[in-house]
């Protein structure tokens, strides 16, 4: 069996560098809360629909301890008028029974 050494240290900050730019994205506007998703809807699926706007950076769907979907999701694009549109676009978007709620993410 194959083993891979891994250096804590050097995941830690790769983690740490991951959630600041996630962080900063947010604080420029860049970032979209999602509700509402139908629960079915993979990442891939989610990813399709919402990259029509442009390529996303990162997305977040938020899962329960047996891995349901909530129909929640946090996306981040590269800039705030990406994620205006996106809400513009996609805010009351009926898909099926469900109509998407779409917000900016914001922190608080």
């Amino acid at each position: 069996m194959k083993t891979l050494k891994i250096d804590p240290e050097k995941v830690q900050t790769l983690i740490e560098n991951k959630t600041a730019q996630r962080w900063e994205l947010i604080e420029k506007g860049a970032g979209i809360f999602v509700r509402n998703l139908p629960l079915e809807w993979s990442e891939t699926e989610i990813e399709a629909k919402f990259k029509q706007i442009g390529a996303i950076q990162d997305i977040q769907i938020k899962y329960d301890n047996k891995g349901n979907s909530w129909g929640l999701a946090i996306i981040l694009y590269d800039n705030n008028m990406k994620a205006k549109t996106a809400i513009s676009l996609f805010d009351n978007k009926a898909f099926g029974d469900k109509k998407l709620r779409v917000y900016k993410a914001e922190i608080q």
